[in-house]
C-alpha cells in the first residue's frame, strides 16, 4: 500500500476512529505511569489526553493519578483537544462530527458545532478570541463559539489532507497537511503559502506552536518530531525513533518541553512521552487498562481541573 493510499484510508475511516498506520487489532493504547519521568517542569500541570473510546482524561505526570474529565454524553470518538482562554476544554469528535466544549470544573458538555458543514473534525486549535479552528482532512474551518456559525477558511489550493491546525498569536494559521507539508494561512486574506515540505517531513500529522517563532511537527511516517522556523521554513530534527512509533498529538510545555501522544509506542501499548529541548525522550504513561488509543494532548494548570 503506498503512502497516499494510507492517508486516504485514514481520512476515510474517521468516523470509526481508526488510524491507517495502525491496524484495528492494535488500537488498545491506554496509559499508565511508568515512573521514569522527572516531572519537575510539569509539577503545576496536568496532562489532558483524548482517547478514541468516548473519554477525556486528566493525568498527573508526577503520580500517574488519572481522572475522567468527560466520558460519553456528547462524545463518541474524540480525536483532538485544545484549551480556550476561559480554561474550558474544546474537543473534536470524528464519530459524531462535533466540536464539544467541556467545562474544566463542572465537566458539563456543550456542542459548539456539528454536522456536514463541519466535516470530519481532526486536529483543532483555539485562537486568542476563543475562535475554534478545525482541520477536517479536506479544508480548514472556523467555528464561532458564541453564534456556533461555521465558516470555511481555506479549501483546495495547497491543501491536500490537512489533519491539524495551530493558531499563532499574530492570527496566522499553520496547517500540518499529511501530503502537502506545512502550510501558512494569512489571518486577513486567507491566502495560503507553503512554509516547508519534504526533507525530514514525510507525513506531518500534528502541529503545535511556540509563539510566533517555531512550529513543532509530529510526523507519523517519519517517526520523528521536527521543528520548523516560522520565518523561513528551516527544519531541524528534534527527536527521532526511540520511543516514537506513530506520533500523532503534540503540545508545547514549559521550558521548551514537548509532550507527544503516540498510539503505537511502547511495543504497541501506546502512551504519552515528553521530549526535552535536547531531544531526550521520557515516558509519562504507557498503555494498559481503559484509557485507549491516546490522541489529542494538552497541558492544563492542575488547579483548573478536578
Amino acid at each position: 500500500m503506498n503512502s497516499m493510499t494510507k492517508i486516504n484510508n485514514y481520512a476515510g475511516r474517521a468516523n470509526l476512529g481508526l488510524n491507517a498506520f495502525t491496524s484495528v487489532g492494535l488500537l488498545l493504547a491506554g496509559i499508565a505511569l511508568t515512573g521514569t519521568l522527572n516531572a519537575g517542569p510539569l509539577h503545576n500541570f496536568n496532562v489532558l489526553v483524548a482517547d478514541s473510546q468516548s473519554t477525556v482524561y486528566s493525568v498527573d505526570p508526577r503520580t500517574g493519578e488519572r481522572a475522567i474529565i468527560a466520558q460519553g454524553g456528547k462524545l463518541d470518538r474524540p480525536y483532538d483537544l485544545a484549551l480556550n482562554r476561559d480554561g474550558s476544554i474544546v474537543v473534536s469528535d470524528t464519530a459524531t462530527l462535533r466540536i464539544v466544549q467541556i467545562d474544566a470544573a463542572t465537566h458539563e458538555q456543550t456542542v459548539l458545532a456539528e454536522g456536514g458543514e463541519l466535516g470530519v473534525p481532526f486536529g483543532i486549535d483555539v485562537d486568542q478570541h476563543n475562535r475554534v479552528y478545525v482541520a477536517n482532512a479536506s479544508s480548514i474551518v472556523g467555528v464561532d463559539p458564541k453564534t456556533h456559525q461555521v465558516e470555511t477558511i481555506a479549501k483546495g489550493g495547497l491543501l491536500k489532507v490537512p489533519l491539524d491546525v495551530a493558531a499563532a498569536p499574530d492570527g496566522s494559521l499553520y496547517v500540518a497537511d499529511a501530503v502537502a507539508g506545512i502550510i501558512r494561512i494569512d489571518s486577513a486574506t486567507h491566502e495560503q503559502s507553503l512554509l516547508t515540505t519534504g526533507d525530514m517531513l514525510h507525513t506531518p500529522i500534528g502541529i503545535a506552536l511556540d509563539g510566533n517563532s517555531s512550529a513543532y511537527v509530529a510526523d507519523a511516517a517519519g517517526k520523528c518530531i521536527v521543528s520548523v522556523d516560522l520565518r523561513d521554513g528551516a527544519q531541524k530534527l528534534v527527536s527521532m525513533a526511540g520511543m516514537l512509533t506513530t506520533p500523532v498529538g503534540i503540545a508545547v510545555g514549559p521550558g521548551g518541553m514537548l509532550l507527544v501522544s503516540d498510539p503505537d509506542a511502547f511495543d504497541l501499548d501506546g502512551g504519552v512521552m515528553t521530549i526535552s529541548p535536547d531531544g531526550t525522550q521520557d515516558a509519562i504513561t504507557r498503555g494498559f487498562g481503559d484509557l485507549v488509543n491516546a490522541r489529542g494532548i494538552a497541558l492544563v494548570p492542575a488547579s483548573k481541573v478536578r
